[in-house]
């Protein structure tokens, strides 16, 4: 439990001047992936004209491994697409999720994969309607989602071979009913099976 390494470092935001918000860390293979977002002290300021990029980060020494700014064509609005909540690793490949609607759980997302050796942007997969929720790797070609469709207020398990580039399979795992709505919807793998666990709420 000893402490290694604080974060924001003066390097990317003057403690004197801006502070970090809505910072999201992901550990994954020794690396941390995050992302944030950083305000002035000032109240008459406004907005903080500080570059947030994403960054990744040595896990022991809290070292900049690289820095990627936000694309200028992106879906992002906040972040870097693909480098945003929900992301995990399939090989050399860091996946993630946006929306090119630029709202969470409108319209249909796609799949961003970056190398996770300099965080370049290696392509993209578009997903059927509904809004993923979680995603694991189960090797280095092929993801697992656990995918929310709202107005059928079901829950699918999408499998995205990564090589081919494509859904191929889509599998119906529970739906909703007028007395119990689903609140979210994990994924965990494990060496001979795929889990989808959901939290119900009634009313």
């Amino acid at each position: 439990g000893r402490r290694l390494w604080p974060w924001p470092d003066t390097a990317r935001i003057d403690p004197e001047q801006h502070y970090a918000v809505n910072c999201r860390a992901t550990s994954l293979d020794g690396r941390i992936f995050l992302t944030f977002q950083a305000n002035s002290l000032d109240p008459e300021a406004g907005d903080a004209d500080v570059p947030t990029p994403a960054l990744a980060l040595h896990p022991i020494t809290g070292e900049e491994l690289w820095a990627v700014e936000q694309d200028e064509d992106g879906y992002a609005v906040l972040g870097v697409d693909g480098l945003n909540n929900p992301v995990d690793m399939a090989g050399d490949l860091v996946v993630g999720v946006e929306y090119p609607s630029n709202q969470v759980g409108v319209g249909t997302a796609v799949l961003i994969m970056r190398d996770a050796t300099d965080g370049s942007r290696v392509s993209e997969i578009a997903l059927p309607e509904g809004q993923p929720v979680g995603l694991r790797a189960t090797d280095d070609d092929r993801l697992m989602i656990s995918h929310y469709l709202r107005e059928a207020d079901q829950i699918k398990l999408l499998e995205v071979d990564l090589a081919k580039g494509a859904v191929v399979t889509e599998a119906e795992v529970a739906t909703g009913s007028e007395e119990a709505q689903f609140r979210s919807a994990g994924v965990a793998v494990g060496p001979e099976a795929v889990a989808v666990d959901t939290l119900v709420v009634s009313g």
